[in-house]
């Protein structure tokens, strides 16, 4: 399973690197991280350049913005 996320989270990052940091984006990141995350409040942005790894154990809450070249292990 955990080789099926990597997988996942792989393809959406590349697929939406190109595009923007703009709000709508940066939500439609979230909402495709969102996926595999343990737990997601609502309005979670993430920049084209950061990174989650181990994405299934993280806890986030609401409106949280992961920021330009932001890594969390």
């Amino acid at each position: 399973m955990r080789k099926i996320i990597l997988i996942y989270e792989w393809i959406f990052r590349t697929l939406l690197f190109f595009l923007p940091d703009v709000p709508v984006i940066m939500r439609f990141r979230g909402l495709l991280y969102s996926i595999v995350l343990k737990e997601c409040g609502k309005s979670f942005q993430i920049t084209h350049n950061a990174i989650l790894s181990s994405s299934y154990t993280i806890s986030l809450g609401n409106n949280v913005y992961i920021a330009n070249n932001c890594v969390i292990l």
